[in-house]
């Protein structure tokens, strides 16, 4: 009878655990997260980790500006039970400043799309850009990393100079 007692028992405590961990669930968590926020003038501080951002002797100077477009969208719709990633998708324009040495500013521009954080572009002529860029903010928004599969380019916050 003891036996029969104590295997009741651990039965009731399997069946508890069953009840506990069948009523605990992954909580559903139906906020779309934000967008990375890329708008404004930012300025080329180094290619691939190095502080100097120079071709041979030549110093090159490199602003982008990237103005988005609205609404950001974020894609497909929330609350199916499945748990599917929903891609959050930003689009806008951008325009290019590139100068070597002492030349004139060089101005390119197109279309941009952050999908979450990765970063795709197509100049106005339609031709893509060279790669694709993993986008990350830091410093509360006001440096921009991107980086691609041979580099990585590091861009401040900034103000576009009186010469553009």
């Amino acid at each position: 009878m003891k036996k029969m007692n104590r295997r009741n028992w651990i039965r009731m405590i399997m069946c508890s655990l069953l009840v506990a961990l069948t009523l605990t669930s992954c909580r559903d968590d139906d906020t779309t997260p934000e967008p990375m926020n890329i708008d404004g003038a930012w300025e080329l501080i180094s290619i691939t980790d190095t502080r100097a951002v120079a071709i041979g002797d030549e110093q090159v100077e490199v602003y982008i500006v990237f103005q988005a477009d609205e609404p950001v969208a974020s894609g497909g719709t929330r609350g199916s039970k499945e748990q599917v990633h929903q891609p959050v998708v930003s689009t806008g324009a951008f325009t290019l400043y590139q100068k070597l040495g002492a030349g004139k500013y060089r101005t390119f521009d197109g279309k941009w799309t952050l999908t979450d954080s990765t970063l795709t572009g197509t100049y106005s002529d339609g031709k893509p850009w060279g790669a694709t860029y993993e986008v990350a903010l830091e410093d509360d928004g006001t440096r921009l990393s991107l980086a691609a599969p041979t580099e990585t380019c590091v861009y401040t916050k900034s103000k576009l100079p009186a010469g553009i």
